[in-house]
């Protein structure tokens, strides 16, 4: 993949307006479908865009049905069409590129699992541990590391397994979880979300430093509510609406704050009566990490414009479901040697 092109996708839908020789990326966050449109099946948004000589035009879109969701499959480049004016345009008329942002990704997930005297003493430790060994057998590849750790009323994460792509890895991990003793018997959650996102964020920043697409994900389960009042509700929340993370979380039981996990879980949460439910809880887990990764295109090509205002229509068909998004662009100094893999973008 060309540099710039990775480099166009390195960047989150959120803060997709850096640019490189004064060409911003515009973040469209109102680009939402128009009010008292009819969905027929399928919502596009886009998430930004971006119009640069010689004659590239490019938007990152995200694809869901009608009720927001992601799709059951990942589309390919023949599930797109490009319109400029209203009018079709064929690949041989305007050359171009659609790349699922999930191809391009090197995902990192930190599970943080309670290490209280409820989950190690109460019975449900040997369910906690096959639920995080199924999810990681879901997720982890040559795309995706996975890293565990465990938090109890300490102030500070227990760390257990970093970040790796390797089952044995996973499996030492896990053999820890299952000797560990009960050190502090209290709940220090909202501090376990504080500091989970801190470190998400540095090892996301690893892998963007290196020139390479990354997404985080915090998948966190416990059995209470936060008993230490180390860190407030409000100081969690607020870590977790600042980060460009996704985050799930996995309640077991009823002496939970459903509320709290509910408003923390941005991405999804989770809730179990019994151990028995754990592992299929991770397992929804694993699957919603999978589904969400495939929402977001990156579509670009070369416009036959060389001046004045332009709309590009970006409509996807998906048998008999539909839908499109809109992007206004000026094509003032355009020409000639164009390529669409080729949008030239530089980090913030």
């Amino acid at each position: 993949m060309d540099l710039r092109l990775a480099l166009a996708l390195a960047l989150p839908a959120s803060q997709l307006f850096a640019c490189a020789n004064e060409h911003p990326w515009f973040p469209n966050d109102d680009a939402d479908e128009k009010p008292g449109l009819v969905c027929s099946g399928l919502m596009l948004r886009t998430l930004s865009d971006v119009a640069v000589p010689p004659a590239n035009v490019a938007a990152l879109v995200r694809v869901t049905d009608c009720d927001g969701e992601p799709l059951s499959r990942t589309l390919d480049e023949g599930n797109f069409e490009i319109l400029e004016n209203g009018s079709l345009r064929s690949p041989f008329e305007a050359r171009r590129v659609v790349t699922p942002l999930a191809r391009a990704t090197k995902q990192r997930t930190l599970v943080v699992v309670d290490l209280s005297g409820s989950i190690l003493l109460g019975g449900h430790r040997p369910a906690m541990i096959e639920g995080v060994r199924a999810l990681a057998t879901e997720l982890i590849g040559d795309n995706h590391e996975l890293a565990i750790y465990g938090f109890d009323g300490r102030p500070d994460l227990v760390p257990l397994g970093f970040f790796s792509a390797k089952l044995e890895n996973i499996e030492a991990a896990l053999a820890l979880i299952s000797r560990a003793e009960v050190v502090d018997d209290s709940t220090n959650l909202h501090g376990a979300v504080v500091n989970a996102i801190a470190l998400l964020d540095q090892a996301v920043k690893e892998i963007e430093e290196r020139d390479v697409i990354a997404q985080g994900n915090l998948v966190l389960f416990t059995d209470g509510r936060d008993l230490a009042a180390r860190v407030t509700p409000r100081r969690a929340l607020d870590a977790v609406g600042g980060s460009s993370h996704s985050v799930f979380t996995i309640g077991l039981g009823s002496d939970l704050d459903s509320a709290t996990l509910s408003s923390i879980g941005t991405s999804g949460s989770f809730f179990v009566a019994h151990r028995d439910g754990i592992v299929r809880a991770f397992k929804d887990v694993s699957a919603r990490v999978e589904a969400l990764a495939r929402r977001d295109y990156f579509v670009s090509y070369c416009t036959p414009a060389r001046a004045g205002g332009h709309k590009l229509t970006v409509r996807v068909k998906d048998g008999d479901r539909s839908g499109e998004a809109e992007v206004s662009f000026f094509a003032d100094g355009f020409g000639a040697g164009c390529r669409p893999e080729d949008v030239p973008l530089a980090r913030p």
